[in-house]
């Protein structure tokens, strides 16, 4: 016998009601096993983690991340209240990428090397920088230190 989703919505059911598995299969003409198996807990987690590893995948992050793209765009354009929001949630990344850098002292004698363009340069005082003063971008990830030549 085929365990539909009608079927497996009645076992949660009967499960809420405090009925074991055995009761369960006994109600449904199902076999025990079969009702553990669809309840448990432990499938719930081995469907989680098949998910997880798909979702390491690159090609489905390259998916992942061009239909996001796509879905924010769109959304931008159609909603002006999302519009607000992701703005307001870029500002904070921003202003957390600032603080976490002013907070970094360089030491004297070493550089900074950006590390989407290679650029180096020496910080104002001693203090990382927000963005890479050569290719503009937002220092997400930190710069090396390097010996200052």
């Amino acid at each position: 016998m085929k365990v539909t989703k009608e079927l497996k919505k009645k076992m949660r059911e009967l499960k809420k009601k405090g009925m074991n598995y055995a009761e369960i299969a006994k109600a449904l003409s199902l076999h025990p096993s079969t009702v553990e198996y669809h309840l448990s807990r432990r499938r719930k987690k081995k469907l989680i983690e098949k998910v997880l590893e798909y979702a390491k995948r690159p090609e489905y992050q390259e998916r992942h991340k061009e239909y996001l793209k796509q879905y924010i765009k769109r959304r931008l354009k159609e909603d002006e209240g999302f519009k607000k929001k992701f703005y307001r949630a870029i500002e904070r990344y921003h202003e957390k990428i600032r603080e976490r850098n002013s907070s970094i002292k360089v030491p004297d004698g070493k550089m900074l090397k950006c590390a989407y363009c290679g650029h180096t340069w020496v910080p104002k005082d001693g203090v990382v920088s927000t963005n890479c003063p050569s290719c503009k971008r937002l220092l997400v990830k930190l710069p090396e230190m390097v010996d200052r030549i």
